[in-house]
């Protein structure tokens, strides 16, 4: 019997065979394909589920205009302003002249080089304002949804957040031409992405009187 486990080992290794190929080989190959399986099928059901209409924009009482006014950044902020500025994609651009193009916040200073329209929002225009961010949602918001948007980024529009000593704090930059938006902080976003939304800033914006870049 003390020769037999010798025996053995010695044929594994004479046929290149590892006692570990036999034993995990098969079982990790089989679990690859399962969860291939079911991603496939959920992505399966996913499609099939997925209709165009969840996408679209409802307006929903989610928040009081108290309520909205309490979540950051506008619990923080003392001023809000939405501005425009120049930006010519494409245009080959001189080192001193960079900052006559887009937005330019240093140390939470405005840089006005650029900008060409400044509108500081009233209470009513904020009230509008976090009305289209926090309440203006998903037709259907535990639906699949998806997301549309071009491969440019051309802003010429933001909304600025200033705090109590003057300074800017946060901002949304949005671009309309590509139905973009990028912001200050990860957290600080235009809401649910719904098919209406970018209409409705761009809506919004001229209302209060921006007319460049909308």
């Amino acid at each position: 019997m003390k020769l037999t486990l010798p025996l053995i080992i010695v044929f594994l290794l004479s046929t290149g065979i590892s006692s570990g190929q036999n034993v995990l080989t098969k079982p990790v190959l089989k679990k690859q394909h399962s969860v291939k399986r079911k991603k496939t099928a959920l992505l399966e059901k996913m499609e099939k589920e997925y209709k165009i209409e969840n996408d679209g924009c409802i307006v929903v009482n989610k928040y009081s205009p108290e309520q909205r006014l309490k979540r950051y950044p506008f619990s923080k902020a003392i001023k809000i302003a939405a501005v425009s500025y120049r930006f010519t994609p494409g245009q080959i651009i001189n080192p001193e002249d960079i900052i006559k193009q887009r937005l330019h916040i240093k140390d939470g200073l405005l840089d006005t080089t650029s900008i060409l329209e400044f509108i500081q929002l009233g209470s009513a225009q904020t009230d509008s304002l976090t009305q289209l961010i926090f309440n203006t949602i998903y037709l259907k918001t535990e639906a699949l949804h998806t997301e549309e948007f071009g491969a440019c980024f051309n802003p010429r529009n933001s909304i600025l957040f200033y705090n109590d000593k003057g300074k800017i704090f946060e901002y949304i930059t949005v671009c309309f031409e590509c139905q973009k938006f990028e912001s200050s902080n990860t957290k600080l976003n235009i809401g649910d992405p719904c098919t209406q939304k970018y209409e409705l800033l761009r809506k919004f914006f001229m209302s209060i009187g921006i007319k460049n870049g909308v």
